[in-house]
């Protein structure tokens, strides 16, 4: 389908935006409060979109879709934070091939 793949595109920008925002805006942030408000954001975004296209609200692909690329930038965040919270219980000197090895098991599945 060339709309869900035009949307996936768009999607990764989106997802590039995010960790862009992470690092030059809220890295030096609480990283507990930033994973409390961005899993809450997902999760009430999410609903709220399968809500309205389950119950035959709104039944249109472009706002099904559209999904995707909100959820973007929040899951970024969430998957930035979470994966330095790990790469910080790391031993010395292995930080850096437990945040590859956790990148690439992550983003393993998406070109499928």
């Amino acid at each position: 389908n060339f709309q869900n793949q035009m949307f996936s595109v768009l999607g990764n920008l989106m997802f590039i935006m995010g960790l862009w925002l992470v690092k030059k805006r809220f890295l030096n942030s609480s990283w507990r409060m930033m994973l409390i408000v961005t899993t809450v954001f997902l999760l009430l975004l999410d609903a709220f979109f399968i809500t309205l296209t389950v119950f035959d609200v709104v039944r249109n692909q472009y706002f099904y879709l559209g999904e995707t690329v909100l959820l973007e930038v929040p899951q970024a965040a969430n998957f930035v934070v979470s994966t330095f919270v790990v790469v910080e219980m790391a031993d010395h000197g292995n930080e850096g091939l437990v945040y590859g090895l956790m990148t690439t098991a992550a983003h393993l599945g998406s070109p499928v």
